[in-house]
């Protein structure tokens, strides 16, 4: 249980670095919903999340909705039939979009992806990268919306 405590709150200091306490903030995949008490927690009261199992669908969101979305260990899980995912998150996205994921196919319905490589072509600049988050295969990417401040 530390593991995951520490993974909230690794992400509560990617958010501090990055978002405003008011901005409204999107956790893609919210799972238990532990990051985003470990965010509110932190006092940031507008974040939500969406995730399938929970009855909750990305294909419901309208563009532009959130100024953050982020990810932690689910996009990897998407099958490469849902590409279309990707350029959904770029388009609900304001400004930023943080993925902290695994990079590398491991099999298991586990598909590695470079995130640099998706989001960059809707708009978005990379301008944070960090290996080795969590374990071998954790990837922290950072983008930014071009032309916001």
């Amino acid at each position: 249980m530390a593991e995951l405590e520490d993974r909230s709150k690794f992400l509560v200091e990617v958010m501090d670095k990055y978002a405003d306490k008011d901005n409204h903030i999107l956790e893609v995949g919210f799972g238990d919903g532990r990051n985003l008490q470990f965010l509110r927690n932190a006092g940031y009261n507008r974040v939500e999340g969406i995730d399938k199992a929970n009855g909750s669908s990305i294909e419901e969101v309208e563009p532009h909705q959130y100024d953050v979305i982020y990810t932690m260990s689910t996009l990897f899980l998407i099958p490469e039939t849902n590409d279309w995912v990707f350029e959904k998150i770029a388009a609900m996205a304001k400004k930023w979009i943080i993925t902290i994921e695994g990079e590398t196919t491991k099999g298991n319905g586990v598909i590695g992806r470079d995130y640099r490589k998706i989001f960059t072509k809707f708009g978005f600049e990379q301008i944070e990268h960090q290996t080795n988050v969590f374990n071998e295969y954790g990837v922290l990417r950072v983008f930014k919306k071009h032309g916001t401040t």
